[in-house]
């Protein structure tokens, strides 16, 4: 999907801030094409300004419908607002967006959860659709307070139905523990599985052990609390692959 993309440095790309668990060094990319900076493996933007591309072309390279709207009059303009994963920058991204005079139809994004929360109640009072591809968080799920708020991967409230299912009914287990990030993520998950355990005919016992993700020793609390409780069953919600490794070690 990408065209011609060189190697560079993160020096030579200043605005790119996603993170990075790639050994031993992260591996940036300009797309000339899009004069674009990417990180290798997080290369979704890209993927997306491509299909964007194809479909203002008509061409079914990416999606094979494209092929088909040749009667189709719609052209769609991108513009590349933040790559910053945090809420403040979100925010004040979206403010500068909504009062230019061009306003934007949808906001692709952000990516987390938190981030997430903080700009969906402003796009849904304009009625501007946002389009979130990882934020999973439950509270999400209100469609009173984000109206517009849209997502292509499922909530953890499905997550957490399929985990329950197998842990209870398909494993027979009625004691587990969860070791979550401290985080509107981690605890939403966390919370939506200790209810439905616990709900109906389900009753089981569950310990919860939070952790700060910017602090190992925090980590290294829970884990020790963990083992020396009689639990042997853990439930870990983590996305972060170094984090997730760091649980492990410690483990």
């Amino acid at each position: 999907l990408m065209t011609d993309p060189h190697r560079t440095t993160q020096s030579q790309c200043p605005d790119t801030h996603e993170s990075c668990f790639a050994s031993p060094a992260c591996e940036f990319y300009w797309s000339p094409a899009f004069e674009l900076c990417y990180v290798k493996d997080h290369g979704a933007s890209i993927g997306g300004l491509t299909a964007a591309r194809d479909f203002n072309a008509r061409n079914p390279t990416t999606v094979a419908e494209f092929g088909n709207l040749q009667y189709c009059n719609l052209q769609m303009v991108i513009g590349k607002v933040s790559n910053s994963a945090t809420t403040t920058d979100a925010v004040q991204a979206v403010v500068g967006e909504i009062t230019q005079q061009a306003v934007p139809d949808v906001f692709i994004g952000p990516r987390h959860s938190d981030t997430s929360i903080a700009t969906a109640p402003i796009t849904g009072v304009l009625g501007i659709a946002q389009v979130a591809f990882a934020a999973s968080a439950p509270t999400l799920d209100d469609t009173q307070t984000y109206p517009y708020f849209l997502r292509t991967n499922p909530s953890d409230t499905t997550t957490a139905i399929l985990a329950v299912d197998f842990l209870i009914v398909d494993l027979a287990y009625s004691r587990f523990a969860i070791l979550n990030r401290n985080d509107v993520f981690g605890d939403g998950l966390r919370n939506k599985l200790v209810s439905l355990a616990a709900a109906g005919s389900n009753n089981a016992t569950i310990e919860s052990y939070a952790y700060s993700p910017e602090l190992s020793s925090s980590v290294t609390t829970q884990v020790e609390a963990f083992s020396l409780s009689t639990l042997r069953v853990v439930v870990v919600v983590e996305y972060a692959a170094e984090q997730f490794n760091y649980i492990l070690d410690e483990a």
